[in-house]
């Protein structure tokens, strides 16, 4: 059994200027167990020719943010265009371990492609286990 399992708002839905970022809550790695971060990626696009983009950032000091690389990114993080007719969309981006080494982590999410509207829309969640939520070795339960 798992205990302490959380979610944690990072990016409420709105719009944003063409290729304007927004930026996620920053959340400070010491609460999670190691490997059991993600994120919930979700939004809705309707205006054509507008994608979202998705990426996670690090940072030492909560000031510099440092954008982290997953393997495979390119495929995780973007949204197919906008036609039109409203297509909504969801993902889970699975956050490396590696991230533990940084103190404090956010999500970024930008709309680019043409102007948007107020119909396109990005969210995001934070989904993790909190330290000691992960049973080691032995019974679970």
């Amino acid at each position: 059994m798992i205990f302490g399992k959380n979610n944690t708002p990072a990016l409420a839905s709105a719009t944003s200027a063409n290729g304007t970022a927004r930026y996620g809550t920053t959340f400070a790695i010491e609460k999670i167990d190691l490997d059991s971060l993600s994120v919930l990626c979700r939004g809705s696009i309707t205006t054509a020719s507008v994608a979202a983009t998705f990426s996670l950032q690090v940072s030492p000091d909560g000031t510099n943010w440092y954008n982290l690389v997953p393997a495979n990114n390119a495929a995780n993080v973007a949204t197919p265009a906008g036609t039109g007719t409203a297509a909504a969309f969801g993902f889970v981006l699975p956050v490396p371990a590696s991230v533990v080494r940084y103190p404090y982590f956010r999500v970024a999410a930008m709309l680019a492609g043409a102007v948007t509207a107020a119909a396109d829309v990005t969210q995001a969640d934070y989904y993790y286990v909190q330290t000691g939520g992960v049973p080691r070795g032995g019974s679970t339960g």
